[in-house]
């Protein structure tokens, strides 16, 4: 699965929060997925992570940054 179809996809993060992905943004090292967690932390509504060019697994690029685990197309 290439990036571009995670875009408004439900995923997983490889720090156990839920979410959807709502923009990828481009960085020096890589690509950055911004997930609106749900339910959203009383802390913060967003979480970044990290997608590979290719695939949508990767920790390679980001050590401090969550990685997308898991796709899902159904409403959580």
């Amino acid at each position: 699965m290439l990036n571009k179809d995670i875009l408004d996809k439900y995923v997983k993060l490889s720090n156990g929060r839920v979410g959807k992905v709502i923009r990828i943004r481009n960085q020096l090292r890589g690509k950055i997925a911004e997930v609106e967690i749900n339910p959203p932390n009383e802390d913060y509504k967003y979480e970044l992570a990290a997608v590979d060019n290719e695939q949508v697994l990767t920790d390679a690029r980001f050590k401090n940054l969550p990685y997308i685990v898991e796709v899902t197309v159904e409403k959580i």
